[in-house]
């Protein structure tokens, strides 16, 4: 019997679970496909403090559960654990987050290139000729190094109490903010009854298409 439990973590941690090798994306998930707006919309209610939705894995001591072989979160990275976390559903706002806010992890994907317009109090997709004088990068949230730099910058600008006021409560927001996650912890589960769970559960929320939900059928076969 599947044991499932509730629990909040922070972004920080969740990311570490992910480089660690600790969190998969089993390939039987859709591709990433969200555009622009909705990975904007997904950072701002998390600015503003909203639930953006439940992450569920599934908690098991299979490591041999076949992995996307995209490159949204690597799957090379694999390391010895007791157990390993694998996205049934929350996929797309997972790689939103890592891939938008890791401080370490630079994406060639342009989508998550995003920042924050301090001044005007809103996020922005980045470009190379952008003036980033009052923009603070989104990948830069979690490094103090960075957000010292942006500090001292900021103060000799005009306006620098409100644009100092506004990163601290961006920073604050971001690092402050506590997912919530329901694990199914499962050890006997064999392949084909993880898709069954992953159909399940994405059937009640947002709608499969048929061809996915038959990708996903015949992905462990």
């Amino acid at each position: 019997m599947i044991k499932t439990q509730y629990q909040v973590q922070t972004l920080l941690e969740t990311f570490r679970r992910i480089d660690s090798g600790e969190i998969h994306i089993p390939s039987f998930q859709r591709p990433f496909v969200w555009g622009k707006k909705e990975i904007i919309k997904l950072l701002d209610s998390i600015y503003k403090g909203l639930p953006i939705g439940t992450l569920i894995f599934l908690r098991t001591r299979e490591k041999n559960l076949n992995c996307s072989d995209d490159d949204f979160i690597s799957t090379s990275s694999y390391q010895d654990h007791n157990t390993y976390w694998y996205v049934i559903d929350g996929t797309q706002r997972l790689q939103v987050l890592y891939h938008c806010l890791h401080s370490n992890h630079a994406h060639k994907d342009s989508r998550f290139w995003v920042g924050f317009d301090l001044n005007k109090e809103t996020f922005i997709h980045l470009k190379k000729a952008d003036n980033l004088a009052e923009v603070i990068v989104l990948s830069s949230l979690f490094s103090s190094e960075e957000i010292i730099k942006k500090q001292i910058s900021l103060s000799s600008k005009e306006n620098n109490q409100y644009l100092l006021k506004t990163l601290n409560k961006l920073v604050s927001a971001f690092v402050e903010y506590q997912l919530l996650v329901i694990t199914m912890d499962e050890d006997n589960l064999t392949k084909e009854e993880i898709v069954t769970i992953f159909e399940r559960i994405n059937s009640i929320g947002i709608s499969l298409s048929e061809e996915e939900i038959l990708r996903a059928k015949q992905v462990n076969t």
